[in-house]
């Protein structure tokens, strides 16, 4: 009966090394993002160019409008004074508004390749994982 317990407990006292403390988890690593791929800081001229095929042309009339974008977004973060309800409120706006400069912007085929990707957001601008979007995940095959 020793032999298991030593066994348990050793196998425990690895696990402990191994992973990282859970406080660490939830702090954000370096400075924040500032565009990438999309997400939570908006669409990127990089993704809507790998998306959608944007043209130099395109990619000179919507880099100053998600520039605009980004930082409006980053003063509403940065606003302690609203109310959360406020500034989700006022971030959908601005979403809203950057949507439709994009959609200004695209041809018909990029626009509906645009209308698929936002289709696959959130309520908040975040990617939808695999599922129907109400948090269920399809079975594992």
């Amino acid at each position: 009966m020793k032999k298991p317990l030593s066994r348990l407990a050793l196998l425990a006292a690895a696990a402990l090394l191994v992973l990282p403390p859970a406080s660490a988890q939830s702090e954000p690593k370096g400075p924040p993002r500032e565009g990438g791929k999309g997400g939570r800081r908006g669409p990127s001229i990089e993704m809507l160019t790998e998306q959608l095929g944007l043209s130099k042309e395109q990619v000179d009339k919507l880099t100053p409008v998600l520039e605009k974008q980004r930082a409006q977004m980053e003063a509403l973060r940065n606003d302690e004074s609203l109310a959360p309800e406020d500034r989700r409120a006022r971030m959908r706006s601005i979403r809203e508004e950057g949507d439709q400069a994009i959609g200004a912007v695209l041809t018909p085929e990029q626009k509906k390749k645009w209308e698929e990707a936002r289709a696959n957001r959130g309520p908040g601008g975040e990617r939808r994982g695999p599922g129907d979007g109400k948090g269920e995940r399809p079975p594992r095959t």
